[in-house]
């Protein structure tokens, strides 16, 4: 916004008209221009009261960021910085590249704002993650933006076998696990447990066999098996006798 006044002009006479002396007031010209923005104490990322930026798939990321006026000009604006107190009621959100990840918030200047990103939604990728904190601005604040790191790593679910036999000539009963499903909605569990092959008595190992993750979530998972051996028992031989009376 552009302002310009016009320059002024003021003499003193006295009783007889003569000057005793003049007075000019010159005004310059300024312009309004937005302050700059900056996030005070940059972006933080916790794990509910832990200030961290490794998690774990499942988890819910808490980003805390504070907009604020810097009282400086904002980049690229040229003129006197001259801010106000105004409340700036504007929008931020997180995102990652192009895509929002969180519900817009208003911004307060000063005022922190939290934001929660839930990693079974799947934007994010397991390893590295770039995002965003994104503010938009107002006529008094620039829009503003930072980028911050945080990491994710696979969710490990341990498979424990459920104790499993069988007599030798029986097909082999169906191995039964626990957790029966994935823990987060969704996601799911698909094919079976198997075991080392063999048909003599004795013990042999229970074996992933083709029990893996479905889907998309399959690399978000680390699936680990608690060992677990499947007994092959045979028939006891049984004993007959008979008495035969003499004749």
């Amino acid at each position: 916004m552009q302002r310009s006044l016009v320059g002024s002009e003021m003499c003193i006479r006295d009783s007889s008209g003569d000057a005793l002396y003049a007075e000019t007031t010159t005004f310059i010209p300024f312009q309004i221009v937005q302050s700059g923005t900056q996030f005070t104490g940059g972006v933080s990322t916790y794990l509910a009261d832990n200030k961290q930026n490794e998690f774990i798939y499942g988890d819910t990321i808490t980003v805390k960021v504070t907009p604020a006026l810097d009282g400086q000009p904002a980049a690229g604006q040229m003129g006197l910085a001259r801010s106000y107190a105004a409340i700036a009621e504007n929008q931020m959100a997180i995102f990652k590249g192009e895509e929002q990840l969180t519900a817009p918030q208003t911004v307060t200047a000063g005022e922190e704002l939290v934001f929660s990103i839930d990693t079974t939604g799947k934007q994010l990728v397991i390893g590295e993650n770039e995002l965003t904190a994104q503010y938009m601005g107002n006529g008094n604040m620039a829009g503003h933006s930072e980028n911050f790191t945080v990491l994710l790593n696979k969710k490990t679910v341990t498979i424990t076998p459920d104790p499993v036999s069988k007599y030798t000539g029986q097909n082999d009963p169906v191995i039964t696990y626990t957790p029966a499903s994935l823990p987060f909605p969704g996601d799911a569990l698909t094919g079976a447990l198997s075991r080392e092959p063999g048909e003599e008595q004795g013990e042999y190992a229970v074996t992933p066999g083709t029990l893996e993750v479905a889907g998309d979530a399959e690399s978000y998972y680390d699936l680990s098996l608690t060992p677990r051996t499947f007994i092959l028992n045979s028939y006891p031989c049984l004993l007959y006798t008979s008495d035969a009376a003499d004749e």
